[in-house]
């Protein structure tokens, strides 16, 4: 006499029969079924770095938001997240209740990606000399717009660019992508009316003050470096490196050097591709 009925339609109506014997009654029941509110947490969403995402939900009278972070008020149905910084993207989930049909919440969600820009133009500071052609090259997306335009570069528009420079110039590198994202970086290039050749100090104190810790060549007008090597006076290879840049902190397999002097030796090529070869000496001050 007491089944249980889980109806989907609208309207339902059951009938029932009842009878002792040979007498019986009949009645009926009409249920209606009231439907789960149409949550609706909006469409997903792209935003830039550093700006905010404005939410918005519908389908109920009431609204809570999860997770709270970033968000001005989590329980109206459109919040603002306010600059979020969850590289690269938050999921937002909105639970909605109804106050004309179903209470039960009903939940949905909604993912605002978060697009940052860093823009890199490389080194710092770069060098060239008369003649050189200078290798621009810019990372961080997909649009790159390089200022100013007119000074000697074969296209501003594109990651890497060639500059022939004659004189010093900074370079300004906007790197953007197709909703506006964008972010800026600087190169300075600084312009020598010197032939190519290896440039190294003749002291360096590696005492990690932070001031010529490290004996390094600047390497003006070549285009790759072979070799950069450092010898003591026994003739004993203490260092080497074929990469610019990169230079020896007064240590022989993690042994402290002591002070002296000490002969180095490079050898590149140049951007004629003509090979260049220079040694000196160095001292080492403790």
């Amino acid at each position: 006499k007491n089944p249980i009925a889980t109806p989907t339609a609208l309207y339902t109506t059951y009938y029932v029969k009842g009878n002792i014997g040979s007498c019986y009654d009949k009645d009926s029941i009409k249920i209606k079924t009231i439907p789960y509110p149409n949550a609706r947490s909006g469409a997903d969403t792209m935003i830039c770095y550093g700006t905010p995402a404005y939410l918005h939900a519908t389908g109920g009278a009431f609204y809570t938001w999860s997770p709270t972070r970033f968000l001005d008020n989590p329980y109206i149905p459109n919040p603002t997240s306010i600059n979020p910084t969850t590289v690269p993207y938050i999921t937002y989930y909105v639970s909605v209740k109804d106050t004309l049909g179903c209470p039960k919440p009903v939940v949905d969600s909604t993912i605002v990606t978060i697009e940052r820009i860093i823009a890199d133009a490389g080194p710092r500071d770069t060098a060239v000399v008369v003649g050189q052609p200078l290798q621009l090259f810019a990372t961080g997306s997909t649009n790159y717009l390089w200022t100013p335009v007119t000074l000697w570069l074969s296209n501003p528009n594109i990651a890497n660019p060639i500059s022939n420079p004659l004189d010093d110039i900074e370079y300004v590198v906007k790197v953007s992508n197709r909703i506006g994202c964008f972010d800026t970086d600087t190169i300075l290039v600084k312009y020598y009316t010197v032939i190519p050749d290896f440039f190294v100090p003749n002291a360096f104190s590696p005492n990690t003050d932070g001031l010529n810790d490290m004996i390094r060549p600047l390497a003006l007008g070549l285009r790759s470096v072979s070799s950069f090597c450092i010898f003591n006076r026994w003739g004993q290879l203490l260092f080497k490196t074929s990469q610019i840049g990169m230079g020896w902190d007064g240590k022989f397999k993690g042994n402290v050097q002591e002070a002296g002097t000490y002969v180095w030796f490079a050898e590149g090529i140049d951007f004629k591709n003509r090979k260049i070869e220079k040694k000196g000496t160095i001292i080492l001050i403790r």
